[in-house]
């Protein structure tokens, strides 16, 4: 073989490591991770019905929002038992929260310092409670709160619940014990709809998912970011903030910004404070 035939080779051979490594990058990347989890809820979901739950599922949701935005869900089921929304969060390390946090943290490890100690990571994420209550908000004005609603966070089982306060109607668990949720809720749960009225939920979602759309997911992701420093829009259900005058307690006769879907959501927030991070 002549020296160009040579170099060809080990041009290709180059080549297909460089394919193998960007792989494996984009296979640990945090966006394929919890694509993986949430595949993996999909998956549960879907053993559970062939265990005689009737219901189906549904997974990226782009729920239509009273301002124009959407509201994307992660994994939906709908069956006999109600509508069940899941929030996954594929995080690794321990978990800290309460339901009235705006903000939870995961710590990692991260290595060790020069000394030898233990170094760790410490990383904010929004208040996955929150989050998934927005979602059940745009669902109840899409079917006028007429559909029973069961909000469900799941955690995956890298990741240790370590010092979470959950007082809410929403349910936080596991990978691990997703299987014994359906369970409970397979066997415990009452009928709340039929059949025919599942498939018309179904169909009628349906039309909400498309995740081969990467424009519609980008129109998404774009909007999610402007929200974020949106101050009129309510961080807990995703409501309009509107100015309330308090009628009792130590601060009657002040005004705040109080959410207008009180007293479904109570969240409230000082006019001082709003001011102070606008000109921040």
């Amino acid at each position: 073989m002549d020296d160009s035939g040579s170099s060809i080779i080990i041009l290709l051979i180059i080549c297909v490591i460089a394919i193998l490594a960007l792989a494996g990058r984009f296979s640990k990347s945090p966006e394929r991770q919890g694509e993986i989890g949430e595949l993996n809820i999909v998956s549960i979901l879907s053993k559970s019905l062939r265990k005689g739950l009737y219901g189906k599922v549904l997974h990226n949701l782009y729920i239509p929002k009273a301002d124009g935005g959407t509201s994307e869900i992660d994994v939906l089921l709908v069956c006999t038992k109600g509508i069940f929304v899941f929030e996954s969060k594929d995080f690794v390390g321990w978990i800290f929260g309460d339901d009235k946090s705006k903000y939870w943290t995961v710590t990692l490890y991260a290595g060790k310092d020069l000394l030898g100690f233990k170094k760790t990571e410490k990383h904010q994420f929004y208040n996955p409670i929150w989050q998934n209550n927005a979602h059940i908000s745009n669902l109840n004005r899409l079917f006028e709160n007429t559909i029973p609603m069961n909000s469900i966070v799941v955690f995956s089982d890298r990741s240790e619940l370590k010092d979470v306060v959950n007082n809410s109607e929403t349910t936080i668990l596991q990978t691990s014990y997703l299987k014994t949720y359906l369970s409970v809720v397979r066997t415990s749960y009452d009928d709340v709809l039929s059949t025919i009225t599942v498939d018309r939920i179904y169909n009628q979602l349906l039309l909400y998912t498309d995740n081969n759309d990467e424009e519609k997911k980008q129109k998404h992701l774009t909007y999610v970011k402007e929200q974020k420093y949106n101050p009129s829009i309510c961080p807990r259900c995703g409501g309009k903030l509107v100015v309330r005058t308090a009628k009792r307690g130590d601060n009657v006769g002040k005004q705040f910004y109080g959410c207008s879907n009180y007293p479904k959501c109570k969240y409230t927030r000082n006019i001082e404070s709003s001011n102070e991070s606008n000109q921040k």
